[in-house]
Parts: C-alpha cells; structure tokens; sequence
C-alpha cells in the first residue's frame, strides 16, 4: 500500500481542498468554482478506491487493519469533497436571483452549476405565477406581492459580514477602514470584514477559517 501512500495522504490537492470547502462555507457569496482541483480529487479518489477494492478482493488477513485505516482517509477526502460541492449548492439555491443577474457570479459555476441555477429559476418563476400571481384578481393585490416578494434584495450576500481569515502570504498597508491600513504576516490570522479580504480570497493569498 505504499503507492497509496504516497500518492494519497501527502497529496497537495487533498491538503487544498480541506482548506477550499471551509472558505466557500464561511464566504457570503459564491467563489469560483475549482474545477481542476475538482477533478484532480476526483481521480485521485476512483484510482485509490480501486486498490482498496483489490486487496480486499485479495483477502490477506494481514493487511485488514491497513486497509480499514486507508478506507477511513479516503471516506474523509470523499466528505470534503462533497461538502463543498454541497455548500456551493445550497448558495446557489438561496441566492439564485443575484446569482442569474450578475454575470460575475455565473462566471464563476461550474458547467452543471449554471445550468442548475438555471432551471431552479425557470421553475422558481412558472410555480410563482401559476400558484399566486394568476389566482389575484385585484391588480393592487398583484403588486403588493411583487413588490413584497423582492427576492432579489433578500439574496444579496452580506459583505459586511465579519469572518476569520489566515493570510497565505505577507501583505502590507491593508485596506480596513476609513484611514485604517495595517500589514499582516504569513500566517497570521485576523478576524475582518469580508469585503476587506474579498480580493484577497480570490487572488489565493488568503483562506477562511
């Protein structure tokens, strides 16, 4: 099982992606979508699963413990995995009507993400008109509920929102409030606004924790 070892445990995409799901879970809006790194887990962890799936076939007693452990690993790489394609999912869902209106956000799904945000919203529209708008008669009644509704504002993500985060590298005179700067050193964490690390973040010079 050393192959394993080697090619699974001290994996730098599998270190990543520890780090990857915890940031998009504690970011407000929708990062980018990490396709390749995706991908590359995903390998990984159908390649992984099948010498598992050989030596078991195989049926040494001697190496059982072994094999249980590694089975233990690869199910938590799978998990993370799936928690963030999850978290994204569940962003995606509650803030749907930012997300189709800017082409930022939508820049930044996967291929099956846009087409799920979609649909979601083609569904979300047909089941509001059919069950609520075409059943008001009163046209003051109509508008109190599209005016009320304004799903739009209830989806934007809070920049203000304060989160912690972990600076991968050193960076000097950042930008925190009104006449504010300071320099934080790789390494260091901090506890900030999200819309003063947001470039941050996506520059990869900065995680969330």
């Amino acid at each position: 099982m050393t192959e394993f070892e080697s090619n699974f445990e001290v994996n730098d995409d599998i270190v990543l992606l520890q780090s990857l799901w915890r940031t998009e879970f504690h970011s407000p809006e929708i990062l980018p979508y990490q396709e390749e790194l995706v991908e590359n887990v995903k390998e990984l962890l159908d390649s992984q699963q099948g010498m598992i799936d050989e030596k078991i076939e195989q049926g040494l007693e001697s190496e059982y413990f072994t094999i249980t452990i590694y089975q233990m690993d690869l199910d938590r790489v799978r998990y993370s995995l799936n928690k963030y394609l999850r978290v994204r999912l569940q962003k995606i869902e509650d803030q749907m009507d930012v997300i189709i209106a800017t082409p930022e956000y939508m820049d930044r799904l996967s291929l099956a993400e846009r087409l799920f945000v979609t649909k979601l919203n083609s569904l979300h529209n047909d089941i509001f008109d059919d069950t609520i708008l075409r059943r008001l008669t009163d046209p003051n009644a109509q508008q109190i509920v599209q005016t009320g509704d304004d799903r739009y504002k209830h989806a934007l993500p809070n920049m203000e929102k304060f989160v912690f985060v972990r600076f991968q590298d050193d960076v000097t005179r950042m930008y925190i409030s009104e006449d504010r700067y300071q320099d934080f050193s790789q390494g260091s964490i901090a506890v900030l606004r999200y819309k003063v690390v947001k470039d941050y973040l996506l520059e990869g010079r900065a995680q969330l924790i």
